[in-house]
């Protein structure tokens, strides 16, 4: 479906679960939605690494915080401690950076 494609290149940049919830939304089927999302390639460990490091630009955010505040961005519990693993390493490895 040329539509399906449309939407989906659109709403690469929405959360996880945001993305499927919106083209069932929009008239497609849940098992479309949840074929075309999953068949995208997408790392979502790399998504919620991404994520993470967005919430980290605005504002403090503890570990458990930015697990949780991911979990409800739509990722996985497992999606989410990666994202704030990496995210909190960058952060950490910028601050030593910083003290030179």
């Amino acid at each position: 479906r040329p539509n399906l494609l449309c939407f989906i290149d659109v709403l690469l940049k929405v959360f996880k679960a945001g993305t499927k919830d919106h083209l069932v939304y929009q008239g497609f089927s849940e098992s479309d939605a949840s074929a075309s999302t999953d068949s995208l390639g997408i790392d979502w460990f790399e998504e919620a690494a991404g994520k993470a490091l967005n919430y980290l630009d605005y504002e403090f955010y503890s570990y458990e915080e930015l697990v949780e505040q991911l979990i409800f961005d739509g990722f996985t519990e497992e999606e989410a401690a990666h994202g704030a693993e990496q995210a909190s390493a960058w952060v950490e490895a910028l601050e030593l950076l910083a003290a030179f």
